[in-house]
């Protein structure tokens, strides 16, 4: 689904419908709560605040960063 949007090996952005579609997959209470207590763990820096502020875009962001991370993952497997 990413590739559709371009080449595998850009970064994701917050509003590519990959993003979106896995912040829907992992959607849950606890985990939102979860994301909360570690955000409110964290330096508060006017980017974590702007994060606390709003959860739909806390939440995106987290599923951007796991989208990220995996796509260097497999960057990395095929090196």
């Amino acid at each position: 689904m990413f590739a559709a949007g371009g080449p595998l090996d850009r970064e994701p952005h917050l509003d590519e419908p990959a993003v979106h579609e896995l912040a829907r997959d992992l959607d849950d209470p606890s985990r939102r709560s979860a994301l909360v207590t570690g955000l409110k763990g964290l330096e508060l820096t006017a980017p974590v605040i702007r994060l606390l502020n709003d959860p739909e875009l806390a939440w995106t962001a987290f599923a951007c960063a796991l989208l990220a991370e995996e796509l260097g993952e497999d960057d990395s497997a095929d090196t």
